[in-house]
């Protein structure tokens, strides 16, 4: 069909009749001059897979408000959570520690998120990101924040994603150790 496609092209102006090997020439050329098949791009999280994941935290066998669950469901949900909230990067969100995260009841629920050296971070200014509540949604940042403050406990001030520091080093906080005695 595309050989009879070109043969009609040098008939319409006038040229002798292409040989094979000038068709599969003419083939390639507009093989390659043609559009790519654009892609439709797809976000890597959703508003329904937050969902479900903000369901798995909250079962009835993790608690009221799944201050059971583990750290690692905790620091994952909450990570991801912030990720697709805030537009943020995972070394934006490794970066936080508690005080970077303000809570403001007034005039609505909302968190302050403050962002400090950031890839984009050029002058080393930070940047400041107001994230609001959605109380009717599963998976609300607010409410998300609230219980992951709850289940670190009002004494933590490290990172918020416990054993992720930014710098790929051990966490500062030293983990206990067992001495062992020789009988």
């Amino acid at each position: 069909m595309l050989r009879a496609a070109i043969a009609h092209e040098y008939r319409i102006r006038m040229l002798s009749s292409p040989t094979t090997h000038e068709t599969i020439s003419v083939l390639f050329r507009g093989f390659k001059n043609a559009h790519p098949h654009e892609r439709q791009a797809r976000l890597p999280i959703t508003e329904e897979i937050l969902t479900k994941m903000c369901a798995q935290l909250y079962q009835p066998i993790h608690g009221r408000d799944g201050l059971l669950a583990s750290v690692v469901l905790w620091r994952t949900i909450w990570r991801i959570c912030l990720e697709y909230h805030t537009l943020g990067r995972f070394s934006d969100i490794v970066k936080l520690k508690r005080q970077d995260v303000i809570y403001e009841s007034s005039p609505s629920p909302h968190l302050k998120i403050i962002f400090k050296g950031g890839k984009n971070d050029q002058y080393s200014e930070g940047s400041e990101r107001v994230v609001a509540a959605h109380p009717d949604s599963q998976s609300c940042p607010v409410k998300l924040t609230i219980n992951y403050f709850q289940f670190l406990g009002p004494s933590y001030v490290g990172y918020l994603v416990p054993s992720c520091t930014p710098q790929n080093k051990p966490n500062p906080e030293p983990y206990p150790t067992v001495e062992l005695s020789v009988i």
